[in-house]
């Protein structure tokens, strides 16, 4: 039985953002998959478990902002745009980037590979962070008002109360970043070294 731990958002942020960068991800996309990985946590109940094993096997996790780019410059192009995703992406590998979009006025519907389609009232639910995703619909529409408060309720929560995230997943995450730090002595020996 895994236990749960308690973390503030900014600490999702932070740790996945150094796991990344540890794997070789440059800063600019570290930087999403620690807030995309924190909403995913904080919106969708996801455990991190998205996180690890992409950085790990040195896959890009940042398939998913690429992705719902794509359907975003087709939708306004054309006010409508389906692209079929060539990779294994899930709900929560997405969310981030296609609430930026509905920001942005375009809205982002996912097809999982069941043939449902999700709209941002049904992917932004609890338990849908895993749903595997085969397809973006995007079209030219702002988000409804109604998911953008659910979402802003949601943040509020997670600041006040922080995020319960599972130990072994906040763990496997943490084994990958800790090689971000630089021990002291090493900074010790470099300032102290002669300059050239």
């Amino acid at each position: 039985m895994s236990t749960s731990i308690l973390v503030a958002p900014r600490e999702i942020v932070d740790l996945v953002y150094r796991a990344s960068r540890v794997t070789g991800v440059d800063s600019g996309v570290a930087s999403m998959l620690g807030r995309s990985a924190c909403f995913a946590c904080g919106q969708l109940g996801s455990q991190l478990d998205n996180v690890a094993e992409p950085l790990a096997s040195r896959t890009s996790p940042a398939l998913g902002f690429a992705s719902v780019a794509r359907a975003e410059v087709e939708a306004i192009r054309s006010s409508a745009a389906e692209i079929e995703l060539d990779t294994t992406l899930t709900v929560a590998d997405l969310a981030y980037s296609a609430l930026r979009a509905g920001e942005r006025g375009t809205s982002i519907s996912m097809k999982g590979s069941d043939g449902v389609l999700h709209t941002p009232h049904d992917w932004l639910g609890a338990g849908r962070a895993g749903i595997v995703v085969v397809a973006l619909i995007a079209t030219t529409a702002p988000l409804d008002p109604a998911v953008v408060g659910r979402v802003k309720t949601r943040h509020a929560q997670a600041l006040r109360d922080g995020i319960s995230i599972s130990s072994q997943n906040w763990k496997s995450v943490s084994e990958l970043a800790r090689d971000y730090l630089v021990e002291e002595s090493i900074i010790d020996a470099a300032e102290s070294a002669p300059s050239i």
